[in-house]
């Protein structure tokens, strides 16, 4: 019984199956509509779609503007390909510096020479100031001068 059943719902796969196959054959590739004075044509396999009209006895068929951003986005995609495969070719050549915009090792150890250096002689004049200043005249912490007795 349980036999049977397999091979009456493995049947109807099958049938289902062919119906599909034969419906897909007896559909034609390219559909026409009737729209704003021509045709919308869409080929059935792709998708594309063109809006065609007659000019000068002629058709003439666009691609519509969902077609032509595909083109420009496909087009796009395919320069920033080519980019990213020169980068790479670059980077792993060792052929690319770095543009992270971060400084090399010399310039940073540079860097902070300068900063010490600064610091250091800023530290002096400031000790240098307060040695300087007597301390009857130094300016407390109000930031008024104190007053003489």
């Amino acid at each position: 019984m349980l036999k049977t059943g397999m091979v009456a719902v493995g049947l109807v796969l099958a049938a289902g199956g062919l119906s599909t196959v034969a419906s897909a054959q007896n559909t034609p590739r390219f559909q026409m509509e009737r729209a704003n004075g021509g045709f919308m044509v869409m080929d059935t396999q792709t998708g594309n779609t063109s809006f065609c009209r007659e000019r000068g006895g002629e058709f003439v068929c666009d691609t519509t503007a969902d077609r032509k951003a595909a083109d420009n986005t496909v087009e796009m995609l395919q320069k920033k390909i080519t980019e990213l495969e020169a980068r790479i070719e670059a980077l792993e050549s060792g052929r690319a510096t770095a543009h992270n915009g971060l400084p090399s090792e010399t310039e940073f150890e540079q860097t902070l020479n300068f900063m010490e250096r600064f610091f250091r002689r800023f530290i002096d004049i400031v000790k240098g100031l307060e040695s300087d200043t007597p301390s009857k005249e130094r300016v407390p912490s109000s930031g008024r001068p104190s007053e003489q007795l």
